[in-house]
């Protein structure tokens, strides 16, 4: 139960809140016993996983409160694929060895193979639900810009204010490294980072650069909502699916007819649309008249084909790069075809992994793993794992211990003459530094930001052509319902009913 202190801090946010988006006037009802028993429960209760308490609830299915959307049983595994995204990101981060050999240079390689994709492909999915489950209602704009303010802009601002305003103010040796940026400081207020280090070509940042992926994030927040609310889920199949295939095109036009730098093709939203998109058409997938068991008829394309595509980027990726380090060490670093073709592929494998997490059985083995306490911690502190673990890998890798080179007190020892030894136990020293500088921001810092989306309840998605009215009996959230008890739903007439 919060104590004294909680509870005062958090009255003047719950003010604010109620000042800047004052709740719709509803009809009152006397309150009853179980009333009141549900908001002592609410009161009392752990506050939900990140993202997870309205996004991955938007894949399951219950009824919320009276004027809400359908408040959907949590999907476990979603927060284990989340899980699973910010580990391969702190993984590649976080390999600072030299690749001295080839060896090491493959197994530097492999470890950089990126996870933001995932990410991608997790919130085209997650979001394209909340804004189906919604569409229609009162206040459908209003509940999801205020959700997604209460979840992104606390701890990122913060994260901004102490990189561009507190840092500054203190002599450092790396503060030279920080002014790369000077000019383009605002992009970061206003989430279009991403284009100023397109035009730069390069990083330059070291706190602050990874966020270009949240720059893609609100720039989708900012568009896909008005692009569901205006068209039919036929008509956003048919969307979703023609920006994956745009996104390919925009990338080959970039890198073949005007030799665009590498840096723009990674971080440009246009040049990553795949992924969302690719999400976003299986959520719209799972909202058709047969509910979610409709994903099942895809599970063996992302087996057979998928899970394929998966590999043959990573070998795609690692080919180019080995061909590069063995054969032209000192030309230009070009990777035309992980470039291009390769995102296509980690957009389609990504999906085929978040496809197969969510429609694995029940009790089975591959469920049990997605849903594990490891796995959904993991996905639970992913948002400060991500904006803590550059700067805190700084601190190990400069300070305590790093590869040669480093002004570390120790250095990678070589074992079999290698650092892969040294680099693995760097890896397993800064991951759990990371997660319990996540785990106290979460709890001192993010929480109390996020027990104000009880405010802002999702609305009730209108009845629409082609899927059932929402609520307990819907499609949807029946289909779920019956798939969490042991039982698949839409394939008999009367578990459709």
């Amino acid at each position: 139960m919060d104590t004294a202190g909680a509870f005062v801090a958090r009255c003047p946010l719950e003010l604010a809140a109620h000042l800047a988006f004052p709740a719709p006037v509803r009809a009152g009802r006397p309150r009853s016993r179980k009333d009141v028993l549900e908001l002592a429960a609410h009161l009392v209760s752990p506050a939900p996983s990140p993202v997870s308490d309205d996004a991955s609830a938007a894949a399951s299915g219950s009824s919320g409160p009276a004027g809400s959307a359908p408040r959907s049983r949590h999907d476990p595994c979603l927060d284990g694929v989340r899980g699973l995204a910010i580990l391969i990101v702190m993984v590649h981060h976080h390999t600072v060895m030299r690749g001295i050999t080839l060896f090491d240079f493959t197994a530097s390689t492999l470890l950089h193979l990126g996870g933001v994709g995932l990410f991608f492909v997790l919130s085209g999915y997650l979001i394209t639900g909340i804004l189906m489950d919604s569409k229609g209602g009162e206040g459908y704009f209003r509940s999801f810009y205020a959700r997604r303010m209460l979840r992104i802009f606390p701890l990122y601002y913060a994260v901004v204010i102490v990189a561009l305003v507190i840092l500054p103010q203190f002599a450092h040796a790396k503060m030279a490294n920080f002014g790369r940026i000077a000019g383009d400081e605002w992009s970061y207020w206003v989430f279009l980072q991403n284009f100023t280090i397109a035009a730069a070509g390069r990083f330059r940042h070291a706190i602050l650069d990874v966020t270009w992926t949240l720059a893609i994030e609100e720039q989708f927040y900012l568009i896909w909502p008005l692009v569901v609310l205006l068209f039919s889920r036929r008509t956003l199949l048919w969307i979703s699916g023609a920006l994956v295939v745009i996104a390919l095109l925009v990338r080959c036009v970039l890198v073949l007819g005007f030799d665009v730098n590498p840096i723009a093709i990674f971080v440009l939203t246009p040049t990553r649309m795949d992924t969302l998109a690719a999400g976003a058409w299986l959520a719209l997938w799972a909202r058709g008249p047969q509910g979610p068991d409709a994903l099942d008829a895809v599970v063996p394309w992302a087996k057979w084909l998928g899970l394929p595509a998966f590999a043959a980027g990573a070998a795609l990726v690692t080919t180019e790069e080995l061909r590069w380090h063995l054969l032209d060490p000192e030309g230009e670093h070009r990777k035309v075809l992980s470039d291009t073709i390769g995102f296509s592929l980690w957009a389609l494998g990504f999906a085929s992994i978040m496809l197969l997490a969510t429609r694995s059985p029940e009790g089975s083995r591959w469920r049990r793993f997605w849903s594990s306490g490891f796995m959904r911690t993991f996905g639970k502190y992913s948002f400060g794992l991500y904006l803590f673990h550059i700067p805190l890998r700084a601190v190990v890798r400069d300070r305590i211990f790093g590869p040669e080179g480093t002004p570390a007190r120790w250095h990678f020892p070589i074992l079999l003459g290698s650092e892969l030894p040294a680099q693995l136990l760097f890896t397993l020293i800064t991951i759990p530094l990371v997660l319990g500088a996540a785990w106290l921001s979460y709890h001192l810092w993010e929480r109390p930001f996020l027990r104000l989306k009880r405010l802002f309840p999702e609305p009730r998605a209108a009845a629409r052509p082609g899927m059932r009215a929402a609520g307990p009996a819907g499609t949807f959230e029946a289909a779920h319902e019956a798939r969490v008890n042991g039982t698949r739903s839409g394939r008999g007439k009367s578990e459709r009913q």
